[in-house]
């Protein structure tokens, strides 16, 4: 008996369901980044980098910045917002239940930045994934962490302590341009994720009367893959891939400092990843 695979039927609605999830997530975790203690703003980020410094010979105080403002204007509404009662939906319009004709997989990834826009020594990565596997067509979700260990010297090695530690999680596609194989299969995909970076600082700074020994911020992630199934079976794929990515920063650190020092960050992912079915 042949495994099940995607219909054209459905691949449709995989898409749908991969870029909600996966967008669900990113507004979570770039969400986290408003939880701050206070409505004022503890100031620049790029303050608070450089006064955590050995080289630092002043105060380790950091400026605050303009106070935020914490009202929430309701949102505007009109007639028109109010629910229609009494409106029946056509029959044409009832959706048919979600089906899914695929391979549930389960499998883990791991790798290592070959090119980085965070100076760095070393790093490394891996995720674990859950998805469904098709006959053109996969669609997985990851949950992972980065390590990052900056280059000594650079301006981060300076004002950080240890290595700066990602967590992330989305969703991706892949397409399989020549149809499935057992072997050899290539594959072009594109992702979607969120990720919160934390550190801590070489040296504890002051902001509105707290000590702060470090800090976390979040954000946004977008990806384009190329990859090569080496081993396509019924039961056990293995995969080889080049990832480029691109980081947004969110506009405020966890802390509450004003992101200032964070530019967007790319790299150019390599990895290798075994998952069953």
């Amino acid at each position: 008996m042949t495994p099940s695979r995607f219909s054209a039927k459905y691949a449709p609605r995989a898409r749908k369901v991969t870029l909600a999830v996966a967008f669900a997530v990113t507004l979570a975790m770039a969400g986290t980044s408003c939880m701050t203690a206070s409505g004022a703003s503890r100031g620049s980020l790029s303050d608070a980098m450089n006064k955590a410094r050995d080289d630092n010979e002043g105060s380790r105080s950091v400026p605050s910045g303009p106070p935020r403002s914490n009202d929430i204007s309701p949102p505007a509404t009109s007639d028109r917002d109010a629910p229609v009662v009494g409106r029946s939906r056509p029959d044409h319009e009832t959706s048919e239940p979600v089906q899914w004709d695929g391979d549930l997989f389960f499998g883990a990834r791991g790798g290592i930045n070959a090119v980085s826009s965070i100076p760095r020594d070393a790093d490394g990565w891996g995720d674990l994934l859950i998805g469904l596997s098709g006959n053109t067509m996969d669609v997985d979700f990851f949950a992972g962490v980065k390590v990052v260990n900056p280059r000594e010297g650079s301006s981060i090695e300076l004002s950080t302590r240890d290595n700066l530690l990602f967590f992330r999680a989305g969703g991706e596609m892949r397409f399989l341009p020549f149809g499935d194989s057992d072997a050899f299969a290539p594959y072009f995909g594109v992702g979607l994720g969120g990720f919160a970076m934390f550190w801590e600082y070489q040296n504890p700074v002051y902001s509105n009367g707290d000590k702060i020994y470090g800090d976390a911020i979040s954000g946004v992630s977008l990806s384009a893959s190329a990859g090569l199934y080496v081993i396509r079976s019924r039961h056990v794929n293995v995969a080889l891939s080049v990832t480029p990515e691109i980081s947004f920063f969110y506009d405020t650190t966890f802390q509450g400092f004003t992101n200032d020092y964070f530019a967007p960050y790319g790299t150019v992912a390599l990895g290798a990843e075994v998952f069953f079915k």
